[in-house]
This record gives structure tokens, sequence and C-alpha cells, in this order.
């Protein structure tokens, strides 16, 4: 009886870490704009051809590219620096991880957005 309750044991206690890693490991998705760490979110208010030049001259000149969500008015460092530079200030989703820090994402994917349907 004893070996039975050890076993159900060592069961659920690698059943309930596997489940803590699977939500650990789960991809979210932000939405915002590629910008850099220098001007932040003032890339908001300058038009799209503007806030690309802009973005990819302090990246030059070595600033970071980050995503800038304008809902919660917070920056996130992106891992893939490439890939966030063909996306220079334009309106992106991002999916990834969100470190431990809460202040970067590990990028899986960074595209445009889904054009809006009319009627929504």
């Amino acid at each position: 009886m004893k070996r039975l309750l050890a076993v159900m044991a060592v069961v659920a206690l690698a059943a309930g870490i596997g489940s803590l890693y699977a939500a650990e490991t789960k991809a979210d998705t932000w939405h915002g704009i590629i910008t850099d760490d220098m001007c932040g979110k003032k890339h908001v208010e300058m038009t799209a051809e503007k806030a690309t030049e802009c973005a990819l001259s302090c990246a030059e000149k070595g600033a970071k590219l980050v995503l800038y969500n304008k809902e919660n008015d917070k920056t996130f460092m992106l891992s893939d620096q490439a890939k966030a530079k063909e996306f220079a200030g334009q309106h992106v989703v991002v999916k990834g991880m969100l470190d431990a820090d809460g202040k970067s994402i590990t990028v899986s994917s960074i595209e445009k957005p889904e054009p809006k349907k009319e009627g929504n």
C-alpha cells in the first residue's frame, strides 16, 4: 500500500511539474510599434516613413529596437534585432515569451497586423 501511494505521489508530482513547464512556455502576443530605446514612444506621433527613418538611424548609433505598446504605455526589449529592423517604425504583432524581468520579449515572430475588416 505504501509503495502504491509513493508511486502515485511521484506521478502526481511529475504531472504537476509538466503542466507548470507547459504554462511557462506558452507564447504571448503583443501589438505595438517597433521603435528604438532612445526615442521610445515618440515614433507614435510621427508618420510611418519618419518613424522608420528615425528608428533605423538610432539603431545605427547603437540604440536597441524595441516594441512600444500604446495600450499599457510600456516598451519591451526584443531579442531578435534583425527581424525588428525589418519592421522599424511600423505597427506590428509580436509573438514570443516575456522574460522573467517583464521587460524583454524572446521573439518567435514579428509580422504586420491583419487589416481591420469594415464594420468592426
